[in-house]
């Protein structure tokens, strides 16, 4: 018979990082700007991951081309 308790802790986030292509100035204003350049939107998309202390991280809307 098993008795030992295990435990610990697991960190997960879900983020939907819109897709590129449905970058619409009309959908999303204030995020435009930042949004039309991809390079510097996936800059601090990594960025922001990277920072994240998760064990698991689910990226919703991602291309392969981005």
């Amino acid at each position: 018979m098993f008795t030992e308790e295990r435990m610990f802790d697991l960190s997960l986030i879900s983020w939907n990082i819109l897709a590129p292509c449905w970058v619409n100035k009309d959908w999303y204003p204030s995020l435009y700007e930042l949004a039309i350049d991809s390079k510097t939107r996936s800059n601090i998309i990594l960025s922001k991951i990277s920072s994240m202390n998760c064990d698991i991280i689910i990226i919703q809307e991602a291309q392969q081309d981005f």
